[in-house]
Order: C-alpha cells, then structure tokens, then sequence
C-alpha cells in the first residue's frame, strides 16, 4: 500500500505542538517517519516541510493533558499575526475545554472581534505584523475582559502605562500559557 502524502492540518498543528514543546526536530522526524526533516531555528518555529507521511497516528506522540477545570468552557479570544503560534495556542485552549473565538491574524479583525464579541478572557501578541497591539488590550480593559500579552520582548511587553498587564514570553510552553490564564481568574 503506498504512503499517504501530506498531512491534515490537525496533524499539522500537532507536529508543531511536538516542536513547541521541546521535542528536537531530528526527534520529530524520526517519530513521525518523514522523509526530509522538520526544521525549528533558534528555539522558535519555522517552516517544516513535509514530504511523506507514513500513515502514523500523531496523537498518539502527544502526551495526554488533563483539561485545567479552571480554563473549562470559556471563551477566549486568541490574537497572533503568526498562523502556527495562533493554532498552536488555540489548541492547547481546546485541550483545556476552552472555546476559541480566533485565532485572528490581522489587527482590524482583532480589534473588531474586541470590540464587538463576547469573551471570558484574551490572549494577545503585541506585535501583529508592525502594528502594536495595546489598543486591543485598551479596548478588552475598557470592557473588563482580562487578557495575558505573549510576545517574544520578556518583561518588557507590557506597555509604560500598564505595567501591571500580564505577559508570557515567547517561546512558551502550554503550562507557562495556561498558569497566565488562570492567575487571570483570581
């Protein structure tokens, strides 16, 4: 029987998972049976190019993680201008029982969901392509929707004028994203 070729995009975002989380892309590879490797630069994700895929169930590779009772059922807005990071976050939510509104690529399509949807909670990437994100976070405050900042400046993604906004660094694991989200509910 030959070999599948190309992968679903939930296969996908659970190959990126594996990187995320730490798994080398040698490793990745070889799990995955993958005739060329999977290549992450510097800590962060890049491209991955795929060329067989051998019939092998990704979810298998991925540890199972008990969904946060705190996180369950609520409905969060995601926010990140980079497609992998944005469903890569979405699916470590869904994993935790949460509803996704996103993720949202761009800043117009951000800030009209902020300002006319309902969440429980947010989570923002400061930069969106060369525009900052702040207003966004304005909005959802004005609002009272509490939100966590993710980006890859460490401490310093919080804006001047409100240095009390939570951040989480770039890269993050699904841990360190989940531990924000839930000192969001205190």
């Amino acid at each position: 029987m030959p070999a599948k070729r190309g992968l679903t995009m939930r296969q996908m975002r659970q190959m990126l998972r594996l990187l995320h989380d730490g798994v080398s892309a040698w490793e990745v590879g070889r799990r995955l049976g993958v005739a060329r490797s999977v290549s992450s630069v510097g800590g962060r994700l890049a491209s991955a190019r795929i060329v067989q895929w051998a019939g092998q169930n990704l979810t298998s590779l991925i540890p199972e993680r008990m969904t946060n009772a705190q996180l369950a059922s609520l409905h969060v807005l995601v926010v990140d201008d980079d497609a992998f990071i944005g469903m890569l976050v979405e699916d470590i939510l869904v994993d935790n029982g949460c509803r996704v509104c996103g993720p949202h690529i761009t800043f117009a399509a951000a800030m009209r969901a902020a300002e006319t949807e309902a969440f429980d909670i947010a989570v923002l990437d400061v930069n969106l392509s060369g525009i900052n994100s702040y207003p966004i976070g304005e909005v959802l405050a004005a609002r009272g929707v509490p939100f966590v900042l993710i980006s890859g400046y460490g401490d310093d993604a919080a804006p001047a004028d409100h240095p009390d906004w939570p951040t989480c660094s770039k890269p993050f694991t699904a841990e360190a994203l989940t531990t924000a989200l839930r000192s969001l509910l205190k």
